[in-house]
C-alpha cells in the first residue's frame, strides 16, 4: 500500500493502513498485544508510584523495562506494564483508565493521593461519586493521564462576569455547579480576590458528557520529573572492583570469514610480506580487517591486567553451519558475543543472546526492528534515522544564539525534508533558535546569501542535503563568496559529504566548515598513532578510518578500513566489561574510554529494548587549513 517505506520514512510523510487494523494492537493507543500495557509518564511520576498504580511490584515493572534500573525518568517516556497480579489493568476499551477495587475504610482521599489524581478528576469521570462516598468493593475508573478539560471548546462552557462582592460560592449555587469543578476549568483566575467583571468559564451539561467519556491530553507541558530514590534503582557503576576481582572475561566473534576460500600467493619483490601470504577472499577482506582491529584492542587491555578468552568462529555464510555454532557449549558462558556480520543470522543470535542473557553488539548491518524488542542487543553500527536525528539535533546545539540561515534546494529529496522539517519543529519550542532564515538556494542569486548574514553576529549556514551535485556546486560558490566578500560564515554539513570526489576540501576550508558524522579519525592523537604503528607492525598494512576525506578506496590499494573500527568496537565493550563487570549494561552513560575514530553514545530505543549508537564527531576545516576532529558531548 506505501510502496518505497522499506527504503525510507521521513517525518511527517503520510502512510496509508489497512482498514481493518485493528486499534487495540496500537502501541500508541496504549496497548501492546503481548501482554503489556503502554504507561506514559507525566510530571511527578517515579517508578515506584507506577508501580503502585498498576498494583504490581517495583520489580515486576523493572523486569518489564530493564533500561530503567538506575534511571531517572522523563516526561513523555513510555514503560511497559504487565497486565498481571491484583488489578484489572484493561480498564475502558480505550485503556484511558485504571480500574481500582475499593478497599475496606479507604476514602476518596487516599485513592486520589495513592494514584496522582485529583479527586475532582475521579469524580467527573465515576456518576456514582457525587458525594464523594466511597463503599468496599466499589469499582473506580482512575484517568492514567490528566483528562483533557477542553478548555478551548467554547461551546461547552458559559461564560459568567462577576458581580460587585460576588464570591465563588455564590457562583457556584447560581449554576448549581460544583465549586471544585470551577476551580479545575478556570486554571488561571485567583478566587480568593475576585473582581468585578471577571469572567468565570461555567461548564454546561454537554461538557460532563464529553468528560465522562475520559479523553485523555495529549500534549503534555514539558516538567522536569524528580528521580526517584528507591532503593532497586541505585546505579551499580561504582561498586565494582576490577583489581580484586580480576575476573577472566570470555568473547565469542562470530564472523564470515570465509576460511576456506583464501589462496596462496607469491609476494612481489617490493612487498613488505613474507615470501607467501595466504590471500583474502575480497568479500571476507573487511571482516579479517575486523579481527585484526580487534586483537590490538584485546592486546592493549592486558597490558591493562585484562585476561580475556577470545572465542573465534568463522560462521561462513550458511545456515547449516551457522546453527552448528550456536550449539557450542561454550557459548552459553561467554559475557559478550560480537557479531553476527551476515544480516539473516542476527535474529538467530539475538534470540539466542536473549534467551542466554548475554549482551551482543551487530558491529555492521543496522537491525533496528530487532533492537526495539531485545534488551541485549547493541547496534554499533549507525542507523540512518538515528544519525540524522542526533546531527541535526548537534548542529542546532552548536548554531544556539547565532543568525542561522537554512539554505534549501526546493527539491523532494527525503532526507532534506525530515532535516528542514526537524529544524522547524526545534526553532518553535526553543527560543535560542529564533533567528532562523530559510532561504532557497538559486545559483544565479547566490549573491544574495551575503545580505542575509547578520552584521555583527555569528552566522551558521546549514545546508539539508546530501545529494553530491547539489552540495558541490553550493560549496564552490558559497567558497568564491566568501573569498570576494570576505564574508564569516560557519557551514555546518554530514557526514556523506566526505565521499564525494568533486568537493574541493579548500572550499570547506574557506567556509570554515564543520561536518557531523559517526566517524572521525584524528590522526595526531595519542591513540590513533598508537594503534597505526601496531597495526603496520603486526598486519604490514596501513589503516585509514572508516570514512576517509574524499577518498574512493577500493579492495585492491592495500589500505584497512574496518581495523580502527574493529579496535574500537572490542576495547569499547570489554573495556566496559573490565570495569563494571556484568552489570556493564547499565553504565555505558558513564564509560567514555579513548578511541581511534568513534565516540560510542547508545540510545535505547525503547525502555524494553536494545540500543543503538548515536555518538557523532565533529570534523572542523579551518580557515587556516587544519583539521580538526572532536567528539561531540
Amino acid at each position: 500500500m506505501n510502496p518505497g517505506v522499506d527504503q525510507q520514512l521521513s517525518e511527517g510523510s503520510v502512510v496509508k493502513l489497512p482498514a481493518n487494523a485493528r486499534k487495540s494492537d496500537s502501541p500508541a493507543n496504549g496497548n501492546n498485544n503481548d501482554g503489556f500495557v503502554i504507561h506514559t509518564v507525566i510530571a511527578g511520576e517515579t517508578l515506584f508510584r507506577i508501580a503502585q498504580q498498576y498494583q504490581i511490584s517495583l520489580e515486576d515493572l523493572l523486569e518489564a523495562n530493564p533500561v530503567l534500573n538506575g534511571k531517572a525518568l522523563s516526561l513523555g517516556e513510555r514503560i511497559r506494564v504487565p497486565r498481571k497480579v491484583n488489578g484489572d489493568l484493561s480498564g475502558s476499551a480505550d485503556s484511558m483508565f485504571l480500574i481500582h477495587t475499593v478497599a475496606e475504610g479507604e476514602t476518596l482521599f487516599g485513592v486520589s493521593q495513592k494514584y496522582g489524581r485529583s479527586q475532582v478528576e475521579i469524580k467527573l469521570v465515576n456518576e456514582d461519586l457525587a458525594k464523594g462516598e466511597l463503599s468496599e468493593g466499589q469499582k473506580l475508573r482512575i484517568p492514567r493521564q490528566p483528562l483533557d478539560l477542553m478548555l478551548d471548546k467554547k461551546a461547552l462552557f458559559l461564560t459568567h462576569n462577576v458581580s460587585r462582592k460576588e464570591t465563588l460560592y455564590g457562583v457556584g449555587r447560581n449554576y448549581d455547579a460544583d465549586i471544585e469543578v470551577i476551580r479545575l476549568v478556570n486554571p488561571s483566575l485567583d478566587f480568593a480576590s475576585l473582581k468585578k467583571g471577571v469572567e468565570i468559564m461555567i461548564p454546561r451539561a454537554s461538557w460532563y458528557e464529553e468528560i465522562a467519556k475520559g479523553k485523555a491530553v495529549d500534549q503534555l507541558v514539558e516538567t522536569i520529573v524528580q528521580p526517584e530514590s528507591s532503593p532497586a534503582s541505585a546505579a551499580p557503576c561504582a561498586g565494582y572492583e576490577n583489581v580484586s576481582a580480576r575476573p577472566q572475561i570470555n568473547v565469542a566473534m562470530l564472523m564470515p570469514f570465509d576460511y576456506a576460500g583464501y589462496q596462496l600467493i607469491k609476494n612481489t619483490p617490493d612487498s613488505l610480506r613474507s615470501e607467501v601470504h595466504r590471500s583474502i577472499a575480497s568479500r571476507s577482506k573487511n571482516f579479517v580487517e575486523f579481527y585484526e582491529g580487534a586483537l590490538i584492542a584485546l592486546d592493549s587491555l592486558k597490558r591493562a591486567g585484562v585476561s580475556v578468552n577470545l572465542f573465534v568462529y568463522d560462521t561462513r555464510r550458511d545456515s547449516v553451519n551457522f546453527s552448528k555454532v550456536l550449539q557450542r557449549d561454550e557459548l552459553e558462558k561467554v559475557n559478550l558475543i560480537i557479531g553476527p556480520a551476515n544480516i539473516d543470522h542476527m535474529k538467530t543470535v539475538a534470540a539466542f543472546a536473549k534467551e542466554k542473557q548475554i549482551p551482543v553488539v551487530f558491529p555492521f548491518a543496522a537491525m533496528d526492528g530487532t533492537i526495539r524488542s531485545n534488551p541485549y542487543v547493541y547496534q554499533a553500527s549507525p542507523i540512518d534515522s538515528l544519525y540524522r536525528r542526533a546531527a541535526v539535533e548537534a548542529q542546532l546545539k552548536f548554531a544556539a544564539n547565532k543568525r542561522v540561515i537554512v539554505l534549501t534546494t526546493g527539491g523532494t529529496h527525503p532526507f532534506e525534508l525530515a532535516v528542514i522539517n526537524q529544524i522547524k519543529q526545534q526553532t518553535q519550542n526553543n527560543g535560542a533558535l529564533a533567528d532562523v532564515v530559510f532561504h532557497r538556494y538559486v545559483q544565479r542569486e547566490a549573491s544574495l546569501i551575503k545580505q542575509l548574514v547578520a552584521d555583527g553576529k555569528e552566522t551558521v549556514i546549514i545546508i539539508p542535503n546530501i545529494e553530491e551535485v547539489k552540495v558541490s556546486r553550493m560549496l564552490t560558490n558559497l567558497g568564491l563568496l566568501a573569498e570576494r566578500s570576505k564574508m564569516a560564515v560557519t557551514v555546518l554539513g554530514y557526514a556523506e559529504w566526505l565521499k564525494f570526489q568533486t568537493i574541493e576540501p579548500e572550499d570547506l576550508h574557506k567556509l570554515n566548515a564543520t561536518i557531523f558524522s559517526s566517524y572521525g579519525a584524528d590522526y595526531s592523537s595519542e591513540t590513533c598513532r598508537n594503534f597505526s604503528r601496531a597495526y603496520r607492525r603486526w598486519f604490514h598494512s596501513e589503516p585509514v578510518s572508516f570514512n576517509p576525506y574524499f577518498q574512493q578506496l577500493g579492495s585492491t590499494l592495500g589500505y584497512s578500513r574496518f581495523g580502527m573500527w574493529g579496535y574500537d568496537v572490542t576495547f569499547y565493550f570489554v573495556g566496559a566489561l573490565k570495569t563494571y563487570g556484568p552489570q556493564f549494561q547499565k553504565c555505558l552513560a558513564d564509560h567514555q574510554p579513548k578511541l581511534v575514530q568513534s565516540n560510542f553514545r547508545f540510545t535505547h530505543l525503547t525502555n524494553w529494548g536494545g540500543a543503538s549508537n548515536t555518538g557523532l564527531i565533529t570534523i572542523h576545516f579551518t580557515r587556516d587549513f587544519q583539521t580538526q576532529v572532536s567528539p561531540v558531548k
